[in-house]
């Protein structure tokens, strides 16, 4: 995995909301933002993928964030936006409620998040914004490699 250093100390992240959680993504990793559409059920699938969509002719996997955050599931609204991720190991969309202003934030204003939080680890750190606390999550540690073997070989059936 090749390592970014951020310009200036300043990393640039996408905000999003899942309920009432803000997480943050890394500008770097995000391909496109685009309107929910009809996600197609892909069986033998980790219990997190929600199904796939078709992207540009290509079928991407669609990752329910909801789960990470262990918050209720829900049947998605027209509302809802796909983060197309694009990381070292493959592209999938991740399935979030809101899709807020991108934020450049100094790298002395991230706190670890094991001061704070129970440690997972896609979540690398926090920051705040006037409107409440930002976790800052990592889209190549969404998956531990077993999952990740489960997923390339549900999507390739």
């Amino acid at each position: 995995m090749e390592i970014i250093v951020p310009v200036n100390n300043i990393e640039t992240y996408v905000v999003c909301k899942i309920d009432q959680q803000q997480v943050a993504i890394p500008l770097r990793y995000v391909e496109h933002v685009v309107d929910i559409v009809e996600i197609s059920q892909l069986a033998h699938a980790p219990d997190f993928i929600v199904g796939t969509i078709n992207y540009h002719g290509e079928f991407i996997a669609v990752v329910n964030l909801r789960d990470a955050f262990s918050l209720p599931v829900r049947e998605y609204l027209l509302s809802d936006k796909l983060l197309i991720i694009t990381s070292d190991f493959m592209k999938y969309a991740l399935w979030v409620d809101f899709v807020g202003d991108v934020h450049e934030i100094q790298l002395d204003k991230i706190q670890d998040s094991g001061k704070i939080l129970v440690q997972k680890d896609y979540i690398k750190g926090v920051f705040k914004l006037e409107n409440g606390t930002v976790l800052i999550c990592d889209p190549a540690m969404f998956f531990t490699s077993e999952q990740l073997d489960l997923l390339k070989r549900a999507l390739k059936t």
